[in-house]
């Protein structure tokens, strides 16, 4: 009885260490994820994904795929059932997880087949929908097993394993540009306020700027109180005098937040527009192209570290 007792024991403890995560909140710094090397493998099989050629890991129901990791970290699968070429219909798998011998997830998963993801050379066989499972492994050195078993047992199911890595956030300061049209104040309900610089087809939004960096345009169509509560506007961004991206938004009227100087016109709902820039001095100009007669007003943000 005492030895059933210690065994669950430490069964408990390993999954504590061990959560699966189904879902991910907020996080404190910018997620990026990186292949993960395999230990023990049962070799690869290339399938053609969107025209790009991927090396995906085979799973067995009895031998399992083997990775070292040293934790804390996250761990993501994604993984494919692949179709036998007469398989019709909807098909399903189980993905098994084990860290250090205690399983953690039997997760099961449904999938259709995809015409466009198939085995490299063989159009014929397709591979099905793309899953993913999240294990966190705790402190310390530790082996996952990864195994899969096809419900139907005519198809194969393969993966590809990341870790994830974080990147501290940069830290954004506003810059102000050269040219607008004028200076507004956004007062929000939780007592916070902000300028931002207007801005019309006739007077865009200008700003010169040293690179290599990325500014990050916070942008808010007016509203006045003929408008729809939902509106579509266009912006264009200009670098150096040639046109380089054209942003397409639908824009709702912000409800918590209004312009202190202007009663008659509301903001709407931040919309972010990412504009990357090389080594070098660049003029931006971004413009409003829709709809006819916009104003928009918008606030600049750039990481602090690029700031000359």
């Amino acid at each position: 009885m005492t030895s059933r007792l210690v065994i669950a024991s430490r069964l408990s403890a390993a999954v504590a260490c061990f959560t699966l995560l189904c879902l991910s909140g907020p996080a404190t710094a910018a997620m990026r994820w990186r292949t993960l090397e395999t230990t023990v493998d049962l070799g690869e099989t290339c399938l053609t994904v969107d025209g790009r050629q991927v090396n995906y890991k085979r799973l067995d129901p009895e031998e399992p795929v083997v990775i070292r990791i040293r934790g804390p970290r996250k761990v993501k699968i994604i993984c494919r059932y692949l179709f036998e070429p007469n398989e019709q219909g909807r098909r399903g798998f189980t993905l098994h997880v084990a860290i250090d011998g205690a399983q953690i997830l039997s997760k099961v998963f449904r999938g259709s087949r995809q015409n466009d993801v198939f085995l490299c050379g063989e159009e014929a066989t397709p591979a099905g929908d793309l899953r993913r499972a999240y294990v966190t492994v705790g402190d310390g050195w530790h082996e996952l097993g990864v195994t899969a078993i096809a419900t139907e047992q005519q198809g194969a199911v393969v993966a590809r394993f990341f870790r994830e890595t974080k990147t501290p956030p940069a830290k954004l300061v506003s810059y102000a540009p050269e040219q607008y049209a004028g200076v507004t104040q956004i007062q929000f309900e939780s007592g916070n306020s902000f300028s931002y610089y207007t801005f019309t087809p006739e007077l865009p939004l200008t700003c010169e700027v040293t690179g290599p960096t990325k500014l990050t345009v916070w942008t808010r169509l007016d509203f006045d109180h003929t408008m729809h509560k939902s509106q579509p506007y266009t912006l264009e961004a200009v670098i150096d005098g040639d046109p380089w991206q054209t942003f397409h938004y639908n824009a709702k009227k912000e409800e918590a937040a209004v312009y202190t100087d202007r009663p008659d016109v509301l903001p709407g709902k931040r919309m972010t527009m990412e504009l990357p820039l090389g080594k070098g001095r660049h003029r931006v100009e971004i413009r409003c192209v829709r709809p006819e007669g916009c104003c928009v007003t918008a606030m600049i943000r750039i990481p602090a570290k690029d700031v000359r």
